[in-house]
């Protein structure tokens, strides 16, 4: 009896300890359901397992029974024990098999004489938020896991708003259905399991799990009688450590043998950590004033949860923003998601409880996030103080290689040649980055030349260009003018041991070749209060200056180029700027509202990027301390941000406005078509969303009393112009008169976030990855003239060894594409925008933008073959399928 005892429990245990190891072998520690039959691999040692602990339990029944008949003593409790084994034993089989087949039985039955009803079609995952949590659920039983399940209730029109249906309650049967969400379904055939790559494949940068479930649940026309339309289902989760990401949800009306009628939820939330509740409308989208008064109070009460969980954080002066050493003055920049002072790192929602659920990251593109940063920060370390100390100068050109030798980091290559070593001091390359390098848009006709530029060049004749002197080709507009005079009045923000340079860059088109040649540069900084000035022209041109000094004055101008365009044109304008609008549309549109779809591809992730950078990149004691001249104690690069934001708007980035002001526009004269490959490729793709957004609002807003009548958008404009951008930055009333200017408004805003930051982000890596090309660090200020004699000279003046590394692996973060991300022209018609519109003239334009963006894609490489200069780079991230929806990397 004693032997039959110890090998039946050593059989349960055998058997649990298969199946735990096989589920933990298979699914990286996820709980999955122990019927899973689909997968051919595992499957002897999850039915072995079953069969293991089905037996090992009888045999202890049977061992418990001869007990109690071969003892007095034993008889009553020997019995009860038997019967607990025999009663575990039983349901184990009937979990394994006994209730598969009955319930294949019942929905056999039930096809045959279900008459009319209704058909609801669940698509979602599911994961666990921690390892912990699944490595407990993986020891309890299916049964157990039933009480973390979510509750549908479903909403619909008849004369007023019916009264709220549950129709999905895990453990609960309807119409012959046992439903469980938690684990996977009990096979294909009853649930539709879908383990195509169709539907395994779509969208992972939003994925939680590595299966989508699609979940089909029957109920009965008295659950719903007589509704006309479905409008929203409200799905709550318990709290658990379960995560549910839901798809859709469909809901079919039936009768035998046809669908009378059908509604679609796209919904595309996520449940679980902070978010406990969703609000799902059905897919047409409205605005409010023409909804039932039910309806509206639906989408009000749906607003009303989103601002507690959405809210403003102000960086202001008066909330401390302000630094001691930039003195007085009001300083302000765009206000934030107050996501408060959590933990970065890990997975846990403990960890980020600030940030709501819906703004994180899913899980395979934060794995693939912290994966390049765990990267980059061994290639730092790795390569870090090779052949010297990390705060010494490099050498010489060749030994800045050493960041790349040791480490994963791939070496970049420049326009102009493969061998960075080179190119990076050519003048060919500074106008070939001029052009169409990572700050596309820096140059302007000069038609007149600033005061202190035009002094320095008093009398001085252009490089190449005869006796004609500089202000003679201002008149005739052909000079091109880079401005990066401001950061002259920041030198005295520059960290110990840095410098900040301010210059202007002259340069003339070259007729030859779509390229252009920079023909004067001015420098100016301030140095104890005393500002020094200095010109320097090309070694080719009348009185110019020697080869090392023109290279250090080039340098000192691509420093420029880095700091601002890291501060100002990818930080403020890109991120920064852009977080209020995000936070407006979570906050006042409904998810039905037709802007909210509309912006929603654009808007994702954004708040968790944004916080992500202020936290570990611009922050204090950020990397950009490290790595950045103008970083620090002093905080020189906020105060460079706050002093840009007060000077911006959000028209700024209004593509063929700013072309025009810059005189850079194809019917301008000085730059014909072909020419200039940045706004070549830029253009078509403005214009092909301006064309969406103008759609779009035209079916929405078709009379005035339409914008003014629209709560939530009206909502949305003054929650911008009263929270998001201080210093009124931001006019309400500048947008809201017609739906031309909200065409333009919208319109910006997703250029400004797709194509425009794809633009200035993804060749970071290729420009800045070689510090001496484009540093962010400069040791000291230019030197007399004549005082360096070689490049090894050249580089003491340049970033140390510890800002050159880091510059490396912080742009090798920035500039990598991450895991499998929505782009601009996505396969598929419409599926790229994981469409919230189901129907009508919206979803319409959505498609005829995947047709044109099909279209620019072959004529934007057919152009980018055109733009290599010498190396094999070609001038490809504005072709379509290189744009990312948004701006989350």
């Amino acid at each position: 009896t004693g032997a039959a005892l110890f090998g039946g429990a050593a059989c349960c245990c055998c058997g649990c300890l298969i199946y735990i190891r096989q589920n933990w072998h298979d699914y990286g520690g996820m709980t999955e359901d122990v019927t899973e039959l689909t997968r051919s691999k595992g499957w002897w040692s999850y039915n072995f397992s079953y069969v293991a602990v089905m037996v090992g339990f009888f045999v202890m029944s049977l061992a418990a029974q001869q007990l109690a008949l071969a003892s007095h003593t034993w008889q009553i409790t020997g019995s009860f024990i038997a019967l607990f084994f025999a009663f575990v034993g039983f349901l184990t089989f009937l979990l394994k098999w006994g209730l598969q087949w009955l319930l294949d039985a019942i929905d056999t039955v039930s096809d045959c004489f279900r008459g009319e009803g209704y058909e609801i079609e669940f698509v979602y995952e599911w994961t666990c938020s921690t390892n912990a949590s699944s490595l407990c659920a993986t020891f309890c039983s299916p049964a157990l896991c039933m009480l973390a399940a979510p509750t549908v209730q479903i909403f619909g029109e008849r004369n007023k708003m019916a009264k709220p249906k549950r129709v999905w309650r895990l453990g609960k049967w309807w119409g012959g259905h046992a439903i469980d969400v938690y684990s996977k379904p009990f096979d294909g055939r009853r649930t539709g399991v879908q383990t195509s790559d169709q539907v395994n494949g779509a969208h992972p940068e939003l994925r939680v799990s590595d299966q989508i479930t699609r979940l089909v649940v029957h109920i009965s026309k008295w659950a719903m009688p007589g509704a006309r339309k479905l409008e929203f289902i409200d799905i709550e989760l318990p709290r658990s450590a379960l995560l549910l990401y839901i798809h859709t949800i469909t809901v079919r009306q039936r009768k035998p043998g046809k669908v009378k009628q059908s509604w679609e939820f796209p919904a595309y939330v996520k449940l679980g950590g902070n978010t406990r509740f969703a609000r799902v409308f059905e897919g047409e989208s409205t605005i409010a004033r023409y909804d039932a008064q039910e309806v509206r109070d639906a989408r009000k009460d749906q607003l009303t949860r989103n601002k507690e969980l959405w809210r403003w954080k102000e960086y202001t002066s008066s909330t401390g923003l302000a630094n001691k050493a930039w003195g007085e003055g009001t300083f302000a920049l765009p206000a934030a998601l107050d996501a408060g002072q959590q933990k970065l790192l890990g997975f846990n929602f403990a960890n980020q409880a600030g940030i709501p659920l819906n703004s994180l990251f899913g899980v395979a593109k934060a794995q693939d996030f912290y994966l390049n940063v765990v990267q980059a920060v061994v290639a730092q370390f790795a390569s870090r103080f090779k052949g010297g100390g990390a705060d010494e100068p490099w050498k010489d050109a060749q030994d800045v290689l050493s960041t790349f030798e040791c480490t994963s980091l791939s070496q970049p290559q420049l326009w102009t040649s493969v061998d960075v070593t080179q190119a990076w001091q050519e003048d060919d390359e500074l106008g070939a980055q001029l052009l169409m390098g990572m700050w596309p848009d820096s140059l302007s006709v000069a038609t007149k030349l600033p005061p202190k530029l035009a002094l320095a060049l008093q009398k001085k004749t252009v490089p190449g260009h005869g006796k004609r002197t500089f202000a003679e080709l201002a008149r005739q507009k052909r000079l091109l003018l880079t401005d990066l005079s401001a950061l002259g009045d920041y030198s005295a923000y520059a960290q110990k041991g840095g410098a900040i340079v301010g210059a202007y860059v002259v340069s003339v088109r070259v007729e030859a070749h779509p390229s252009i040649k920079v023909v004067a540069i001015l420098l100016w900084w301030t140095d104890n209060g005393r500002t020094v000035e200095r010109l320097y022209l090309p070694p080719t041109a009348l009185g110019g200056d020697t080869e090392m000094d023109w290279l250090l004055a080039k340098t000192y101008v691509r420093h420029a180029m880095a700091t601002y365009h890291q501060v100002s044109v990818h930080a403020l304008r890109c991120h920064i700027c852009m977080e209020p609008f995000v936070m407006a549309a979570r906050r006042c549109l409904s998810t039905k509202h037709p802007v909210y779809k509309m912006l929603w591809p654009h808007i994702r992730y954004t708040l968790m990027i944004n916080f992500l950078a202020r936290a570990t990149l611009i922050g204090p004691g950020g990397v950009f301390d490290m790595v950045s001249s103008i970083g620090g104690p002093k905080q020189g690069h906020i105060k460079l941000m706050a002093d840009e934001y007060a000077r911006w708007h959000v028209l700024d980035e209004h593509l063929p406005s700013k072309l025009s002001n810059a005189g850079l526009m194809p019917s301008q004269g000085t730059f014909p078509e072909g020419t200039y490959p940045y706004r070549d490729a830029a253009l078509p793709v403005w214009y092909a969303l301006h064309e969406y957004v103008e759609r779009t609002l035209k079916t929405v807003y078709k009379v005035q009393a339409d914008i003014s009548g629209d709560t939530e958008l009206q909502d949305f404009l003054n929650d911008l112009q009263e929270s998001g951008f201080p210093l009124g930055r931001f006019s309400a009333a500048e947008f809201n008169s017609s739906a031309e200017a909200l065409t333009e408004l919208f319109t910006t805003i997703i250029w400004t976030v797709s194509a425009r930051h794809a633009a200035v982000n993804f060749l970071q890596y290729e420009q800045m990855a070689y510090g001496p090309n484009m540093p962010l660090w400069m040791s000291k200020y230019p030197p007399p003239k004549g005082q360096v004699q070689s490049v090894g000279e050249a580089l003491s003046y340049m970033c140390t060894r510890r800002a050159s590394v880091g510059q490396a692996a912080v742009t090798w973060i920035l500039s990598e594409y991450g895991s499998p991300w929505l782009m601009l022209n996505q396969p598929g018609s419409g599926d790229r925008y994981q469409e919230l519109f189901s129907a009508g003239p919206q979803l319409d334009a959505v498609h005829w933008l995947s047709r044109i963006m099909d279209e620019l894609e072959v004529e934007a490489k057919q152009r980018a073959r055109t733009t290599s200069c010498g190396s094999n780079l070609q001038y490809v991230v504005l072709v379509p399928s290189n744009i990312p929806t948004s701006v989350a990397i």
